[in-house]
């Protein structure tokens, strides 16, 4: 008999729409620690760095997905649980809002 690793593989990098973005240190999910990939139910931290808006929201699989937790910018630290979801790739997005509600910085994987 086998034993089965059910894993969530999360990705993580970097999405900014800046200009002179080479002059500017870009928003980025610097890791999820400890390893890109995790049982459901398992506990992970997101690290982030270079967001200019607090607070920070961790989704879950894109913007409007469900929010895993919260941090304040510009650096941060966020622990997060795993959501019970089948194995696969899922995303993990990092957005900081404006006052009035827009999408200020967004950090999530290249798609």
């Amino acid at each position: 008999m086998r034993a089965v690793l059910t894993a969530v593989v999360l990705l993580v990098a970097v999405v900014a729409g800046a200009s002179a973005w080479a002059c500017v240190p870009q928003p980025m999910i610097a890791s999820v620690q400890p390893r890109s990939s995790a049982a459901p139910g398992a506990q992970v931290t997101v690290v982030g760095e270079n967001f200019s808006g607090s607070p920070v929201e961790i989704r879950w699989n894109g913007l409007q997905g469900p929010l895993l937790g919260t941090g304040n910018g510009p650096s941060f630290a966020v622990p997060v649980t795993v959501p019970d979801e089948a194995p696969g790739l899922y995303l993990l997005t990092a957005l900081s809002r404006q006052p009035g509600g827009q999408v200020g910085d967004v950090a999530r994987p290249r798609g």
